[in-house]
């Protein structure tokens, strides 16, 4: 038998709940309280946290790695070719991707700028010798 006011467990012959002191009497049914079923629960989908994957496409680059980044590709011929393989490839390491595309979008800016600066160079150059 359980009691209503603290459903403790207490023994079928008690006159009182040995936990909280209600008086219980065995002919009311309605100082007996029966316990409920415990709610079942079925596991969630996103309980399990899975273990992290070592990926060496998206592992950050150490500082001797990054630091190289610049000084490579600084080099003429060489530096334009890996700019564009680490920029285009699906093997490479997404962080060096994203620096190579950084970079080629720094010349592309710089190419354009570069041509409007001739173009108008060269425009002022054009009207002072037909001046002269």
């Amino acid at each position: 038998m359980f009691c209503k006011k603290c459903a403790a467990k207490i023994p079928d012959d008690s006159v009182f709940c040995p936990e909280c002191g209600q008086k219980l009497t065995a002919d009311d049914p309605s100082n007996v309280h029966t316990p409920k079923a415990q709610p079942q629960y079925r596991q969630s989908q996103y309980s399990q946290i899975p273990a992290p994957v070592y990926d060496p496409k998206s592992a950050p680059l150490s500082t001797g790695k990054f630091f190289w980044l610049p000084v490579i590709t600084a080099i003429p011929v060489i530096g334009i070719i890996l700019i564009f393989v680490w920029a285009f490839s699906k093997n490479t390491n997404i962080n060096r991707k994203n620096y190579a595309r950084a970079v080629l979008i720094w010349l592309l800016i710089s190419v354009i700028l570069f041509v409007i600066s001739y173009m108008t160079v060269g425009g002022i150059a054009g009207i002072m010798n037909a001046l002269k």
